[in-house]
């Protein structure tokens, strides 16, 4: 967001932020944590095509605009999930 407020020209700088790419699962994202945190434990699922009540089964936005202003990510999805893991299971055993 810093990035658009010292490069963003327009009166209003309306911007997405987000990866590149289509993103990372919640599968992934359980995936991995659980084979952090707790190895082995399995993963059950309920299925249905859709969540909870309001919930989006997939949303896809462009971000073309923030990477015309020179802005690029620095991490995929996926890296940002391992990332953010990582970083939490670091810090509860301190």
């Amino acid at each position: 967001m810093r990035f658009i407020v010292a490069h963003g020209a327009d009166r209003r700088n309306v911007y997405n932020i987000g990866p590149e790419g289509e993103g990372t699962s919640v599968a992934f994202i359980a995936e991995q944590t659980v084979a952090r945190a707790l190895p082995g434990t399995p993963l059950a699922y309920t299925g249905g095509d859709r969540g909870w009540v309001g919930d989006v089964p997939r949303f896809r936005y462009s971000t073309e605009r923030l990477a015309q202003l020179g802005w690029r990510p620095g991490l995929t999805s996926d890296e940002s999930v391992l990332r953010a893991i990582g970083e939490i299971a670091d810090s509860l055993v301190r």
